[in-house]
């Protein structure tokens, strides 16, 4: 079955000094420097999914945006001329803009993604389940974690769903992850599923953040 296209709009920052910092800090930034656009904060009424995943790589600030932040992300880059981390700025000397029109739902083939950074599955209840099961019914609970977070990315753009979706976590490991002082777990993992996700989205609690993001084998997500 063909897939739709997804409209994914990424923003890179180039600053003077090289921005430093995690996805939090960059989101920080951003929404200081713009605090007057919901979008942004990821409080806006909507669907839960966050539509901008902030990062950093190498010193190079990076938005990803979908759905209905498409339209705001463009704007930014008139906007967003000094970001502050704590007692540090960052001049934006360079800012470019790419848009991609990229695969996107359910296909017939199961395709080979890896998370390049620990991915977020648990909620408060989830942790507890897993927790009180043994390890083959620890992988069904987190393949069906997996199969809800495409779901919320899928309602957040406006796709409909008509497959069932079958991941299938190729190999998984609990990696120690915190934010703002909780110390929180995450996932390390590969995993197959019969459906196209552009590299560089999110999956899972915390995505605006930098957490579960999306890549494929052989290649850096993003």
């Amino acid at each position: 079955m063909p897939s739709e296209f997804l409209h994914v709009r990424r923003l890179q920052l180039y600053t003077v000094p090289p921005f430093q910092g995690s996805g939090v800090s960059v989101r920080r930034a951003i929404t200081a420097a713009v605090p007057d656009e919901p979008l942004l904060h990821n409080h806006a009424d909507g669907p839960s999914q966050p539509l901008v995943r902030y990062s950093c790589q190498a010193g190079v600030v990076e938005l990803v945006a979908i759905g209905a932040a498409i339209a705001l992300a463009g704007t930014l880059a008139e906007r967003l001329k000094r970001l502050r981390v704590g007692q540090n700025w960052f001049v934006v000397k360079a800012v470019e803009v790419r848009d991609e029109k990229l695969p996107f739902g359910e296909c017939a083939e199961s395709l080979p993604y890896v998370f390049d950074t620990p991915w977020l599955a648990l909620n408060e209840d989830n942790h507890r389940r897993f927790l009180g099961t043994v390890e083959g019914e620890r992988k069904q609970l987190l393949q069906r974690i997996l199969a809800g977070n495409l779901l919320s990315l899928s309602k957040a753009v406006g796709h409909n769903v008509s497959e069932r979706l079958v991941p299938e976590l190729e190999w998984w490991e609990p990696v120690p992850c915190y934010h703002k002082g909780v110390s929180l777990v995450g996932f390390r993992a590969a995993f197959r599923v019969n459906f196209h996700v552009p590299p560089g989205l999110g999956l899972g609690k915390l995505v605006a953040k930098g957490f579960g993001r999306v890549g494929s084998p052989g290649r850096e997500g993003g």
